[in-house]
């Protein structure tokens, strides 16, 4: 069980450091979780098309 609870403070602490240089990740990592728990992980294509559309977003938020 410490093993499991170590590795989930390694992944949020990599999100959290991952969002402080790239807002957009977060929403990214969602929606990639959203796509595995549907019964298929999502192709790394897959993902980078969701990181685009997070940019995107993100940016219009931004010049808004």
């Amino acid at each position: 069980m410490s093993m499991n609870t170590s590795m989930i403070v390694n992944i949020v602490s990599l999100v959290v450091a991952a969002a402080e240089e790239v807002p957009s990740i977060v929403a990214t990592i969602v929606k990639a979780v959203e796509t595995s728990t549907s019964g298929t992980a999502p192709t790394a294509a897959e993902i980078e098309a969701i990181f685009e559309e997070c940019q995107t977003l993100n940016t219009t938020i931004q010049d808004s």
